[in-house]
């Protein structure tokens, strides 16, 4: 009997292996099909809710982060992409991932400072928040738009230039469906 409580143990044991690499290949397709389908094209509405003609490419899932300041550490945050063209490239953070973008309101501005990395390649670039976004320059804009056609790994630090207490942090793991999605979105722009 001990023998066969061996026999059982070992059969269980390798079931239960073979179980988890089940789970784990499965995680690992999951994963990558969420990848492969990160970027999709929508279009900008009118004041009636209507879509308009002028379209962009945003990302299908908020890219999670997090965020820091005086009141609060490593809060959780949502971050969606607004591309409108190569020299227009704009993202909205959610913070406490929430349903409302950070704002400023009236005739203010609020400035950032935004430090990309790319592989062991880090970019500095400005960007500015006139109502719910933070848009960059067409420079800025331009190099944003080719790291994204890159494939890589892009990690993002954003800080407030005003407020250097209040910082955000988030990751696209790899930009592998940007570029088709790109090429999609440009044909359709003609």
């Amino acid at each position: 009997t001990t023998r066969e409580n061996t026999t059982e143990n070992t059969a269980l044991k390798n079931a239960v292996d073979s179980l988890e690499q089940v789970a784990l290949e499965n995680k690992r397709l999951e994963e990558e099909k969420k990848a492969s389908n990160m970027w999709t094209t929508n279009f900008y509405v009118d004041e009636f809710g209507e879509p308009t003609t002028n379209g962009f490419i945003q990302n299908t899932t908020p890219i999670a982060g997090l965020m820091s300041n005086t009141a609060t550490q490593n809060s959780d945050i949502n971050v969606t992409f607004l591309i409108s063209s190569e020299k227009d490239v704009a993202f909205q953070i959610y913070e406490y991932a929430g349903r409302t973008p950070i704002k400023v309101y009236g005739n203010n501005v609020e400035r950032y400072n935004v430090v990309v990395k790319a592989g062991e390649e880090k970019f500095k670039m400005q960007g500015i928040n006139y109502a719910d976004r933070i848009s960059f320059d067409e420079r800025n804009s331009k190099q944003l738009n080719k790291l994204f056609l890159t494939n890589e790994k892009l990690s993002f630090l954003v800080t407030e230039q005003k407020n250097r207490t209040s910082k955000y942090v988030f990751v696209i793991e790899n930009t592998n469906d940007y570029v088709g999605t790109y090429k999609k979105f440009t044909n359709l722009a003609k």
